[in-house]
C-alpha cells in the first residue's frame, strides 16, 4: 500500500497521475490511496479504513508525497513510523522537523528527491555551489539520526546540494535525464537507510519519471509485526 500527498493548492489526483504512481501500481500491483487531509491522524484512519476492504500486506505501507505533500509524507511517517516501512519525501527534501520526535525506537529508511532547478528547495552558498536550504537541512540531519547515521561534516564541493560525502555516488542517464544519487548505508543494511536524489535541470513540479526512483528504494524495506525493519 503506497499513501500519497498532494502539494499546496493542487489535488489528490494530480500526485497520483502527475508523479507516476498510476502506472506504477499497474506495473508493480499495489494500491494507492491518496487523501486530500494530511494530518497524520486522519492519514491513519483512512489507513484503518482502506484495511478494511482490501487485504493489505501491513509489512509495506509506505508514503510520499510532493512540496507540501513531501512535508506531509515526513510528518506522518515521524508521527507513525511503527506503521510506514520507508518514506519518500519529493519536492521537498523532507523539508519537516519534529522536535519531539524520539528517534530510538524505530529505523526509518528515507529517499528525498529534490529539482536541481527547485528555486523553492535549492539555493546558492557564498561559494556558488548549489545547495538545499530552508528548513531542509535540519530535516536531512534528522533523517540521519533516526537511522543512526553520521555522515560527517558537510562539504559541497565535494557533494553539491547536499554536502554530505555519500558513500556510494551515482549519475544515472536515463531518458536524456540526468540523476545524482547519494546513497547513505548501515552495516547491518545492504539497501541503503537514507538516499538523497537530485535531478538535474528540474523545477518545482510533478514528474512522471519520479516514482521509480521512489519506488525502487521503498520497496527494498518491510516492517515486521514487532515494528523492527527488515530488508525485502
Amino acid at each position: 500500500l503506497l499513501v500519497t500527498l498532494h502539494g499546496g493548492s493542487d489535488d489528490p489526483l494530480n500526485i497520483v497521475m502527475g508523479c507516476g504512481w498510476a502506472q506504477k501500481a499497474v506495473d508493480e500491483n499495489f494500491i494507492i490511496v491518496s487523501p486530500s487531509n494530511e494530518d497524520p491522524d486522519h492519514v491513519i484512519s483512512i489507513l484503518g479504513y482502506v484495511d478494511g476492504l482490501y487485504n493489505i500486506d501491513h509489512r509495506r505501507i509506505y508514503v510520499t508525497g510532493f512540496s507540501m505533500g513531501g512535508m506531509g509524507a515526513s510528518n506522518v511517517g515521524k508521527a507513525h513510523p511503527e506503521v510506514f516501512a520507508a518514506i519518500a519525501p519529493m519536492g521537498s527534501a523532507g523539508g519537516s522537523y519534529i522536535e519531539d520526535f524520539d528517534s530510538s525506537g524505530y529505523d526509518l529508511p528515507v529517499c528525498m528527491i529534490v529539482g536541481g532547478s527547485d528555486n523553492l528547495n535549492v539555493s546558492e552558498d557564498e561559494n556558488g555551489d548549489p545547495v538545499v536550504g530552508g528548513m531542509m537541512p535540519a530535516s536531512i540531519t534528522q533523517a540521519f539520526d533516526i537511522n543512526e547515521l553520521n555522515p560527517g561534516e558537510k562539504d559541497y564541493s565535494a557533494n553539491p546540494y547536499w554536502g554530505y560525502t555519500p558513500d556510494q555516488y551515482q549519475v544515472v542517464i536515463d531518458k536524456d535525464l540526468e540523476w545524482r544519487i547519494s546513497s547513505f548505508y548501515r552495516d547491518d543494511f545492504a539497501a541503503p537507510m537514507v538516499q538523497c536524489v537530485t535531478l538535474i535541470g528540474a523545477g518545482h513540479s510533478n514528474a512522471d519519471y519520479m516514482a521509480t526512483i521512489a519506488w525502487d528504494f521503498m520497496i527494498r524495506f518491510a516492517r515486521a509485526e514487532d515494528g523492527s525493519l527488515l530488508e525485502n
